[in-house]
């Protein structure tokens, strides 16, 4: 191969790594220490930053990079957006297209190549960045190794490539291009010579996973691997005849088992070696890197890794939910954290801190929706009082195990000292008038869902429902806060009152205490629709006619013959249209609600009816006179232990007091926003039935419930016309509906512990 150049150099002699990017340093090592490496060379890292100016890109790119860490991700993807088609579409610099025809001239007639990225700080001991960066395979002609050259610098600015550089707060630093010959492989795979699996016995095992051909179908999970265990001591695995079509190459497979320990005395770390085996049988290694993500006999470190958990989230969702509901579910949350954090007065400086975290809030395992609660933590941590944030949120939601704690971020005296007055005054301005706000979100859901009856709904243009769609987001994520405050309030209220519950009665079980003082309470909306349903119950007992029809009939039944009774009909009308919006899984837009279809209403209206026993009202009344007794009970032996409790206003009694009553408040006012919530969302899937409707008349989509199956971003440009794949939409719903299958089959657990990037096996 060409000797060294003011423009490259070969892979054996590639050094420094400043100059060709680690991947590259990596494969040259691996060809100095006598290991098959592909022959060919790699473009210095320096040719990129001549190719940005040449694009006029240098102030742009240094732009980005320096507001990476604080802008929202649809500012990410367009800013890149425009990078990368200027990379692309700029020709090389003459002297380099020179130097290249040059190069692709030496690799002979015929010749294969495959370009790769090289960047500095790629493949490191510090960070991965696997499959961060493109690569370009099958490379024949001059003009398609040109192309894959700009393609490769250009993958630097993908939004993947973005987001991994601000989630782990790296950057990478310059971008050197491999090209070299492609092996002809019979197989190709990926071997950890310290297996990532962090089970019980795995400490002394490698794993290895291949698949037929080349290697990109493993790296991008197009295929399912075939996956093989090997013994660190023995070097050979368990079971390879089992794989048949491995059979022949267990050898070779061996061969590089014992390298690959010999290589980590090399590297000094467990390593991720890519391989190939040629038609000829011949080994040929394609890439060497140390494991970023586990050690020999370590445990995972608690920053590489997300705790997981679906407590509280799951009664919400509790079904696997659609891409749809997910994207709305991602984008709500993120805004919820965020705009909570201004509305409370938090800095700019705490704000941006936030923003990766705030990417990431929720996720999807087997298609149910997880809080991911380290990045939760992360953002409670970065406010003022972070730990107690923290302890509340899991105390409110179930949830158990504090991770992701941070360091607030650097904040200036001044900036400190204004903070420590706005915080306090704009908290105390927030919840003087929360009553008021809970009202004014309450009328913004009753404004839209009168403006969107279902009625009226389906003979509107698709222009109108865009519209709807539009107004249903914007109130997710611009105007959601009056709800969050409730949320906020009883999560802080609940926190402390579990708190000074502990403190008060240190000798005390203080769980059921807790408990019994929030039960009962007068007036919460979401006790209204079953008083209603058993205020119904006792008109059909009290008519032999309607008793005959509830008794007699299943309830699909039941609703098809209630019509022959006029005034019932009537009633039970009124009652789905006012109350028919809560359900089991109102929230989850795929489910028809007892608007809809009223069936699993009229069932719980035959069990009342058949019913002589306690009502919800005497069930509830009951419960407060439970609560009221406790409630003396509790304050009496607190005032008994200690005489200071006794203090008016100061002592722990009253302290006690002032919380429990702030608390049931604030319980009171979050369900009230919880109800419109659940009327909002069955809208919503009223509006996008129709939307979906209309996209089957266009030709669009096959059925309307395939709407379900686009994201909403997808759905905007769908809407909007901009979408760039419109004409494989039916094709991408199909193979979606297979996917979303197959992971609604994967049994999931209510908490977990994953490294960054991985995923619960199947």
């Amino acid at each position: 191969m060409s000797a060294r150049s003011d423009f490259f150099v070969p892979l054996e002699d590639a050094t420094p790594v400043e100059l060709v990017g680690h991947k590259a340093f990596n494969l040259g090592r691996l060809t100095r220490l006598g290991q098959r490496v592909p022959g060919g060379v790699v473009l210095l890292t320096s040719l990129l930053d001549a190719h940005l100016k040449s694009c006029g890109l240098t102030e742009d790119v240094q732009r980005l990079a320096n507001e990476l860490s604080h802008i929202a991700s649809d500012e990410i993807a367009a800013r890149s957006q425009i990078i990368r088609d200027k990379i692309i579409a700029t020709a090389l610099h003459r002297e380099l297209d020179a130097a290249l025809d040059n190069v692709f001239q030496s690799f002979g007639p015929g010749a294969i190549l495959a370009v790769r990225s090289s960047a500095v700080g790629e493949d490191s001991s510090a960070a991965s960045f696997a499959g961060q960066l493109d690569s370009c395979l099958n490379v024949q002609t001059f003009s398609q190794l040109t192309l894959a050259v700009r393609t490769t610098w250009a993958s630097l600015w993908s939004t993947r490539c973005q987001h991994y550089q601000k989630h782990h707060a790296r950057a990478l630093d310059a971008v050197g291009v491999i090209l070299q010959r492609q092996v002809d492989a019979q197989w190709s795979g990926v071997l950890f010579s310290q297996s990532p699996l962090r089970e019980a016995g795995q400490e002394h095992k490698m794993l290895l996973e291949c698949c037929p051909g080349l290697g990109d179908a493993l790296v991008s999970g197009k295929v399912d691997p075939v996956q093989l265990v090997a013994d660190r001591t023995r070097c050979d695995f368990d079971g390879v005849h089992a794989a048949e079509p491995l059979a022949s190459h267990r050898s070779a497979l061996e061969v590089l088992l014992r390298i690959s320990l010999a290589l980590e005395d090399e590297f000094g770390a467990a390593l991720d070696i890519e391989w190939s085996i040629d038609q000829a049988g011949l080994l040929h290694f394609l890439q060497a890197r140390p494991i970023t993500t586990s050690a020999p006999n370590d445990a995972l470190s608690a920053s590489e890794t997300m705790l997981w958990s679906n407590a509280n989230i799951a009664e919400n969702f509790p079904d696997p939910v659609s891409p749809l509901l997910y994207s709305i579910a991602t984008r709500g949350y993120s805004a919820y954290f965020r705009n909570l954090g201004m509305a409370f007065g938090l800095s700019k400086t705490r704000i941006n801190a936030m923003a990766p975290a705030l990417e990431h809030i929720i996720g999807a395992h087997g298609a149910r929706l997880y809080y991911n609660l380290t990045n939760i933590h992360r953002v409670l941590y970065i406010a003022p009082g972070g730990r107690w944030l923290a302890k509340f949120f899991n105390d409110f939601t179930g949830a158990s195990g504090i991770t992701g704690e941070s360091a607030s971020p650097s904040i200036s005296i001044w900036e400190r000292m204004a903070e420590a007055l706005r915080v306090p005054a704009k908290t105390a301005w927030q919840y003087i008038f929360v009553q008021q706000r809970v009202r004014e979100f309450e009328k913004t859901i009753d404004q839209f869902c009168a403006t969107t009856r279902p009625e009226e709904i389906v003979h509107w243009p698709l222009t109108r429902l865009h519209g709807a769609f539009r107004g249903f987001m914007d109130i997710r994520e611009n105007r959601w806060n009056n709800a969050a405050l409730a949320d906020t309030a009883a999560m802080i209220s609940y926190g402390l009152l579990k708190l000074l519950l502990r403190r008060a009665l240190p000798n005390q079980d203080t769980t059921a205490l807790h408990n019994t003082l929030l039960k009962g309470l007068p007036d919460v909306a979401s006790n209204i629709p079953v008083l209603k349903l058993w205020e119904l119950s006792r008109t059909v007992r009290g008519d032999a006619d309607l008793l005959r029809l509830i008794e007699h009939h299943a309830p699909g039944e039941i609703c098809a013959l209630l019509p022959d009774h006029v005034a019932f009909h009537a009633q039970v009308t009124a009652y789905l249209e006012q109350w028919g919006f809560r359900g089991s899984r109102e929230l989850m837009l795929t489910v028809a609600g007892p608007q809809e279809n009223p069936v699993e209403a009229m069932q719980l209206l035959k069990v009342y009816a058949e019913r002589d026993g306690e009502s919800p009202q005497a069930m509830l009344a009951r419960q407060a006179k439970e609560r009221e007794q406790m409630t003396i009970k509790v304050l009496d032996l607190v005032k008994s232990i200690r005489w200071r409790n006794r203090i008016p206003l100061l002592g722990a009694a009253a302290r006690l007091q002032m919380v429990l009553r702030a608390t049931q408040g604030a319980i009171k006012l979050r369900e009230r926003a919880r109800f419109k919530q659940a009327r909002l969302y069955t809208r919503l899937r009223r509006i996008t039935l129709v939307i979906g409707q209309r996209l089957v008349e266009a030709g669009t989509i096959s059925t309307a419930e395939d709407v379900f199956f686009v994201t909403c971003e997808e759905l905007e440009r769908l809407l909007a016309g901009t979408e760039m794949f419109a004409y494989s939409v039916n094709e991408m719903i199909a193979r979606r509906r297979v996917w979303h299958a197959d992971l609604a089959l994967m049994t999931v657990p209510d908490s977990m512990t994953l490294s960054i990037g991985t995923y619960l096996r199947k």
